[in-house]
């Protein structure tokens, strides 16, 4: 499967309360990733994609994409088939005076869902009480 995702960035948005969207993708492996970063940005609008509370790209925690009528695109190999899926998208553009957008693309590998991983169930005392019909 193959989604695109633009994120929209307010003109002089600081790096302090980014732009954000949340994307939503199938469980699977994330074989592609594309960051289309418009002209005239002159790598002053950054991006970043984050799952939970850890960056995923760029790997480095300090980095960020930029560029100017930069085209991005690597390989990966993410694994998605737990949930969440999907991840939140952040933009920042300080000292900009127009809005810009970003645009984000996956390539997605979809697992059957046969393999898709369900939440382990926690088994107490109450639930084996229960099973045993409480006896």
């Amino acid at each position: 499967m193959f989604y695109e995702f633009d994120l929209t960035i307010p003109a002089n948005t600081p790096k302090s309360a980014p732009a954000e969207l949340e994307v939503f993708l199938s469980a699977g492996i994330v074989k592609q990733v594309e960051i289309q970063i418009p002209r005239g940005c002159r790598s002053l609008v950054h991006t970043i994609a984050v799952r939970g509370i850890h960056q995923v790209w760029p790997s480095n925690p300090d980095g960020s994409h930029k560029g100017d009528d930069a085209r991005i695109v690597f390989n990966e190999d993410y694994d998605l088939v737990d949930p969440p899926h999907g991840f939140m998208l952040r933009g920042w553009s300080p000292d900009t005076s127009y809005i810009h957008v970003v645009t984000w693309r996956f390539q997605v590998v979809v697992v059957p869902v046969s393999e898709v991983k369900q939440p382990v169930k926690k088994k107490g005392i109450l639930s084996a009480l229960m099973n045993k019909g409480g006896s």
